[in-house]
């Protein structure tokens, strides 16, 4: 059974686009500025680290799709354009997305797998905090030897545990297509509703902050 499953590891690293929205958010202009501009790119910053992650998760849970990448892409010279006061083509943009939509809704199987995938998940990771258990108390227990193996086994049980449930929450996510929900959220943010907030009159900015 542990060979039919599929592990997701989290990503470790920022994409361009969330690198380029920390930088500007970092510079003097924007931080002594209009007030209402950096709390807008704050909004915008939140929207492109979840887009990132959806892609990172789309990637892992999608066998054929060839618009993944060219989809960021131009995510990534959007929000460039957009953060140096160029002209974004958001035709371009919706078209891509809508092509995205299309294969991850004619990809047979794709949450049929994603439901399998969460049933060996859900063992594995029952498996995994035994043996976080069983090691832990054995690296207590035991002798020497015995207790440096078991420490290294509480390691692997440890890291197993992690991306299983990980695993869990990508798969979950995808049966209910919430990576491309999001993403589309970020995509309408960026073209619709972040020039208007950088525009508007400051006083009338409202701004609470979300967390999901």
């Amino acid at each position: 059974m542990f060979f039919f499953t599929r592990l997701q590891i989290p990503r470790f690293s920022s994409t361009s686009y969330e690198a380029l929205i920390e930088e500007t958010l970092l510079t003097r202009g924007m931080i002594e500025g209009n007030n209402h501009k950096y709390k807008a790119l704050l909004k915008l910053k939140r929207h492109a680290i979840d887009m990132a992650a959806s892609f990172h998760q789309l990637s892992g849970v999608s066998t054929n799709s060839s618009n993944i990448g060219p989809l960021q892409d131009l995510i990534q010279e959007a929000i460039s354009a957009t953060l140096s006061a160029k002209a974004v083509n958001p035709q371009e943009i919706r078209e891509r997305l809508n092509l995205l939509k299309v294969e991850l809704s004619s990809e047979q199987g794709r949450k049929l797998v994603s439901a399998l995938f969460m049933f060996t998940n859900f063992f594995l990771t029952t498996v995994a905090v035994l043996g976080v258990v069983f090691f832990s108390a054995a690296m207590l227990t035991s002798p020497l030897g015995i207790a440096l193996v078991a420490a290294c086994m509480t390691i692997v049980s440890t890291a197993v545990l992690l991306a299983a449930t990980y695993s869990l929450y990508v798969d979950g996510r995808n049966l209910f297509d919430k990576q491309i929900k999001e993403i589309e959220s970020g995509i309408d943010f960026l073209l619709d509703e972040y020039p208007v907030l950088v525009a508007q009159d400051p006083e009338a900015y409202d701004y609470v902050p979300q967390c999901n």
